[in-house]
């Protein structure tokens, strides 16, 4: 189970998105090992995904502090009908990735061609070159 707290910063919350964050690297590392294996012919390629189970009222969430209460306005059932949704079927287009029960599935699906291609719903490092090294790769290109 992930959290959108992964994406979040806010005092206290370093070892809760810290270990979200670390399992967000495992489910992706479980991804491609099992597809490796299977490829191998020594397992199956199992499905992982990275759940967001929404803005639930549980313990662990009304210890946030009370300006944060009124958006916790999801339910339980919500998370499991996402999981009914993920299970039902292979979605090997989605394997690996952060979804979010929040959203809407079918919407979701419609967009699984640019979700692959675009290799989105992960999380990574995207590093900006300054102008001046930007300049000297494009030089060592061209």
């Amino acid at each position: 189970m992930s959290s959108v707290g992964v994406h979040r910063f806010g005092a206290g919350g370093s070892a809760y998105a810290g270990t979200k964050f670390a399992m967000h690297h495992l489910t992706e590392f479980v991804t491609y090992e099992t597809a490796t294996m299977e490829k191998l012919g020594k397992g199956k390629n199992v499905q992982s995904f990275l759940i967001h189970p929404g803005s639930v009222k549980t313990e662990l969430a009304l210890n946030m502090p009370p300006e944060v209460h009124p958006i916790l306005i999801d339910t339980p059932e919500l998370c499991g009908d996402t999981v009914v949704w993920l299970t039902q079927k292979r979605r090997d287009w989605l394997k690996g990735r952060y979804v979010s029960v929040c959203w809407d599935m079918e919407e979701l699906e419609k967009m699984s061609g640019d979700i692959v291609d675009k290799d989105l719903l992960k999380m990574r490092m995207v590093l900006y070159p300054s102008p001046q090294n930007l300049l000297a790769l494009l030089k060592h290109l061209i």
